[in-house]
């Protein structure tokens, strides 16, 4: 048995935060997979390394500084446009539009933003494929971010700020907890 949340406890709400990935569509569509495949063979391509250590590397700058790319980035100075345009040139027809996740989201009163490590291009391109762009107020992307990923706490401050949000009247989905 299930349990539906008390609509009650969210009447305070006025601003609806959403990860992007993996989090506003499912995980088993591997839109992300997709992604990380782009960023193992990004590493290799750049480093002249194997797949395999290029992999593991990946894992390894994921690991220590947030994300691939800010990895990348600190330790061999690397164009984050490039990285993000070449990680991002994947298949989106896996995702279908879902409009059960259009209405859920459409009914949310207040503002609702996607906030995502990813780059807007990317975002708009898979809201778009799940019919949900159009109800969202805006994005705020890792470049938004000035590069810094989440869950660097400048990050979130830097989007509290640029849209006058405060913790007490928000909620952020999110699929990772960092």
């Amino acid at each position: 048995m299930t349990t539906q949340p008390d609509p009650a406890c969210f009447a305070h709400v006025t601003d609806w935060v959403f990860d992007l990935d993996n989090t506003l569509y499912p995980h088993h569509s591997n839109l992300f997979a997709q992604i990380d495949v782009k960023m193992t063979a990004y590493v290799g391509e750049l480093l002249t390394l194997p797949r395999d250590e290029a992999r593991k590397l990946q894992k390894e700058l994921y690991q220590q500084y947030g994300t691939t790319l800010n990895g990348l980035m600190t330790r061999h100075g690397i164009d984050p446009d490039d990285f993000l345009e070449k990680v991002h040139d994947i298949d989106y027809s896996w995702l279908v539009p879902d409009p059960v996740l259009g209405a859920a989201i459409r009914q949310l009163p207040g503002r609702k933003f996607i906030f995502t490590n990813g780059d807007r291009r990317h975002a708009e391109r898979t809201a778009r494929q799940l019919g949900i762009l159009d109800h969202f107020d805006d994005i705020f992307d890792i470049v938004a971010a000035g590069l810094n990923p989440k869950p660097a706490r400048q990050t979130y401050e830097r989007f509290a700020e640029l849209h006058s949000v405060t913790g007490h009247n928000a909620v952020m989905f999110e699929d990772l907890a960092r």
